[in-house]
């Protein structure tokens, strides 16, 4: 979803409020288990290594579950979109 703003954000300014949306999201969102599927997915590991990782392991399908109800596809792509603006290299899988 894209939106036109009545005025121009400067760069810091708008990744100020999408990092400020991130945190309300994983605070209003993320359970532990999420988090820990996060923190595997963040390390730039695949799903299979992160449910292994796991005690006991779980299956692929669950980390993935896990990863869609943390939003990951949002927030991986704020990473990749900052990383970039900024010449940074990342672990998340782009």
């Amino acid at each position: 979803m894209r939106f036109v703003a009545g005025r121009r954000l400067s760069a810091g300014n708008a990744w100020d409020a999408a990092f400020h949306l991130l945190d309300a999201l994983i605070v209003r969102e993320w359970t532990s288990k999420r988090a820990q599927a996060m923190l595997g997915a963040l390390k730039g590991l695949p799903q299979e290594a992160i449910a292994r990782r796991w005690k006991p392991a779980i299956r692929q399908q669950s980390v993935r579950d896990h990863l869609q109800g943390a939003a990951w596809d949002s927030i991986r792509w704020v990473l990749v979109e900052f990383e970039r603006c900024y010449g940074i290299k990342n672990n998340t899988g782009q």
